[in-house]
């Protein structure tokens, strides 16, 4: 990086060859995983959403809160701000099945409000959603819809 001042952060990652976005990474060294970083082998890159914690992480994904802690080296679990980049050990969330879409969970969703939203049946979302515990939804975590 130059050492010459820019009025903002366009001019600086422009003048350094960046993206403002691979920019902001670099700039932002202390919110846990940057763009420009990597994961460990056997972990993967996830983005804080309101309401996370290291626990309801662990158990969304099927680890322990240590593991988390591991894999994030000077991350406080305490001081999570969403936007943050993270890594979470074990293998990535996989794509939906064929005849399923990827649902975003939003605020008040229920497994029965999405069955009658999307034309299909309770018992058909959790079938599509194994280990997802219904009555455990959080906003932002993506399941899978049956469809037509």
């Amino acid at each position: 990086m130059s050492n010459k001042k820019y009025y903002n952060k366009e001019q600086q990652a422009s003048a350094d060859k960046l993206s403002t976005e691979d920019y902001d990474a670099l700039q932002d060294t202390d919110t846990g995983v940057g763009a420009l970083q990597q994961c460990p082998p056997g972990t993967f890159a996830y983005t804080v959403q309101a309401g996370d914690t290291f626990f309801s992480l662990a158990q969304r994904f099927g680890t322990t809160v240590d593991a988390i802690i591991r894999a994030n080296p000077g991350v406080d679990p305490n001081r999570l701000m969403i936007g943050q980049r993270i890594c979470i050990p074990g293998a990535p969330p996989s794509v939906c099945p064929p005849g399923t879409i990827v649902y975003v969970i939003q605020a008040g969703d229920t497994f029965f409000s999405l069955a009658q939203r999307f034309g299909t049946t309770v018992d058909a979302i959790m079938r599509a959603n194994p280990g997802v515990d219904p009555n455990r939804l959080m906003i932002g975590q993506r399941i899978c819809i049956p469809i037509r």
